[in-house]
């Protein structure tokens, strides 16, 4: 599975049950870099509850921004 492919799939993930699954989502989402990503990410961010998450979720996006910056 190619990353293009991953990051269609990885999403999903953002809403489950496990704090750590939603975390690691959000960033191996980071990762791949893929502008679709973000719109999920902003989605998942209003509703998560966990700080380590929302966290992830904020490094994610401000890391992109600067990355669509500056590139």
């Amino acid at each position: 599975m190619g990353d293009a492919e991953t990051a269609k799939q990885l999403p999903f993930y953002l809403d489950s049950k496990d704090p750590l699954v939603r975390r690691e989502t959000a960033l191996a989402l980071g990762k791949i870099g893929a502008p679709d990503s973000a719109q999920a990410l902003m989605v998942s961010f209003r509703s998560e509850r966990d700080p380590l998450v929302s966290s992830a979720i904020v490094s994610v996006l401000t890391s992109q921004a600067y990355k669509m910056k500056y590139d």
